[in-house]
């Protein structure tokens, strides 16, 4: 039977996945399994993050939204839009999805791969709303620009690909 403390402890673990330290070790795999492959796309991935990065914190800045009041399990700091674990999740995870689709064409559990991605994505988002360190607003925030940097880094990826 799931309980509150249940609930918050499940959506402080899926949240984690779109924190410092997961993002930074999914990020270190993702550059490994590139330079495994020899693919000069490395740099792209790199800049991408780093881009994705300073643009959530100047957002933050310049719009300086203050945060819900009273978070359920821990507090955040600074600005609340836009959400950084949902720009950066989409990012991170959707370009995953691109690179299984992209090295693995004809992989049977690229299917499922890619549906759990999505939904750890979607995930991500709603664990900060229901810890209440976010408004509706700043998660969509996040996706819209996280979603713009994939976009963009998937398009280099294509380019890049076909030389």
């Amino acid at each position: 039977m799931l309980n509150q403390a249940s609930l918050d402890s499940f959506f402080y673990f899926i949240t984690q996945f779109g924190g410092f330290f997961i993002v930074g070790l999914a990020c270190f795999l993702v550059i490994l399994f590139l330079w495994w492959r020899n693919s000069d796309l490395i740099k792209y991935f790199i800049i991408a993050v780093a881009s994705n990065e300073v643009l959530v914190y100047f957002f933050k800045k310049i719009i300086d939204k203050p945060r819900p009041f009273g978070a359920v399990v821990y507090g955040e700091h600074g600005g609340s839009m836009p959400s950084g674990h949902a720009a950066i999740s989409i990012l991170l995870y959707g370009y995953v999805c691109y690179l299984i689709v992209k090295f693995y064409p004809k992989t049977e559990w690229r299917s499922l791969l890619g549906s759990l991605l999505l939904v750890l994505i979607l995930l991500i988002g709603f664990s900060r709303l229901y810890l209440n360190v976010h408004y509706f607003s700043d998660v969509i925030a996040g996706y819209l620009l996280g979603g713009s940097t994939l976009f963009y880094l998937v398009r280099i990826s294509e380019r890049k690909g076909r030389k």
